[in-house]
């Protein structure tokens, strides 16, 4: 093989390579509101300590999903300090994720007859 036909392979290979990474890399989902990238996030524990605060302000939490409707209207999200109801109904949102995924949640707390949620108006995995 003469090096001019070598070089044309290896450039070849490489961008095939490069285009087979950046086509595999994952893709964040969003359903809602977006969640802006350099929000704060505020832990289960917090949120739960402090419900008048987080009834007022938005904030943004971020775990795992433990259980929750199949139709992904809302589910248990889980951190390490906490798990917290995120209900989406009021805003419309439902997604596809599964238990075990992980995700951010931007809402506020209500506090009802029912017991404490979050609301989300935006949801991201």
């Amino acid at each position: 093989m003469k090096p001019t036909q070598k070089l044309i392979l290896i450039i070849l290979v490489l961008t095939l390579t490069i285009i087979f990474i950046v086509g595999c890399a994952p893709k964040q989902t969003t359903y809602g509101k977006p969640i802006p990238t350099d929000a704060k996030i505020t832990k289960v524990s917090a949120v739960l300590a402090n419900i008048e605060k987080y009834s007022k302000e938005e904030s943004v939490i971020e775990g795992v999903i433990g259980s929750m409707c199949p139709a992904g209207g809302y589910f248990f999200l889980q951190d390490e300090t906490g798990q917290i109801f995120v209900y989406n109904h009021p805003t419309n949102i439902y997604i596809s994720a599964k238990p075990g995924t992980k995700v951010k949640v931007m809402g506020k707390v209500w506090s009802t007859k029912q017991g404490i949620m979050f609301v989300g108006d935006g949801v991201s995995y």
